[in-house]
């Protein structure tokens, strides 16, 4: 059985940068093949607990419109690698749209493997014309699985709400300092029980996200990641 705490370590890991500038997406969304972008994350104290590497593999126009595909590795936090998973973003008439499945990292597609699962949701949006005290549009996941023939299922519910804009801040990470987009927005994931949390993010309109951080339901800080590296 899936532990809903390692699902919201992907939900905060996997989150890379997902914005566009302009209806040409070519910022808040800086992505060329073979771009390697790097991640680190830590606790409240400052202690790394994990890192990110993804890597572009193709960027293809298609109906859908551009359509970017990345390579993840996650490494724990003495750096050896703990699991890896591919993902795809696309960004249409400046808008990105990331689908929700995407959140999911390996560790917790691995723990209901051998499940019949089915997954249904609404992407999550990111426009191109942010600004401060915008309202965004929120983001679902309903997974329903299902161990072999047993007709008992179990449901996931994940919701990604209250979504703003909340101004413009200078953020200072390894890889620089940036302006950027102060995001905030709710988690909410139900399964067996509920699980709120909140996070904070920074996105700069050349690199995307430059940092994330994860609160607790009662506003306790939980973690925080940066990007530390862009080749």
């Amino acid at each position: 059985m899936m532990k809903t705490k390692s699902i919201i370590l992907g939900l905060f890991i996997i989150a890379a940068p997902f914005v566009t500038k302009a209806q040409t997406c070519d910022a808040f969304f800086p992505y060329k093949k073979g771009m390697v972008i790097e991640q680190q994350s830590f606790s409240p104290k400052n202690k790394i607990t994990s890192s990110v590497k993804q890597t572009v593999k193709e960027i293809t126009n298609t109906s859908q419109g551009l359509k970017v595909d990345l390579a993840s590795e996650y490494f724990d936090e003495k750096g050896k690698l703990a699991g890896s998973s591919n993902m795809v973003i696309t960004c249409k008439n400046g808008t990105i749209s990331v689908d929700m499945r995407n959140y999911l990292d390996a560790k917790s597609k691995e723990s209901f493997s051998g499940a019949n699962v089915t997954i249904e949701g609404k992407p999550l949006e990111l426009p191109f014309n942010m600004a401060p005290g915008m309202d965004l549009p929120e983001g679902s996941l309903i997974m329903k699985m299902a161990m072999g023939d047993s007709p008992i299922a179990m449901n996931l519910n994940m919701r990604i709400f209250d979504r703003k804009v909340e101004g413009i801040e200078s953020v200072t990470t390894p890889s620089g300092t940036y302006s950027c987009y102060k995001l905030s927005q709710k988690i909410e994931m139900k399964m067996m029980f509920t699980v709120s949390a909140k996070s904070i993010e920074f996105y700069s309109k050349e690199f995307g996200l430059v940092r994330s951080e994860s609160y607790d339901s009662k506003g306790k800080l939980t973690g925080y990641t940066v990007l530390s590296k862009i080749n």
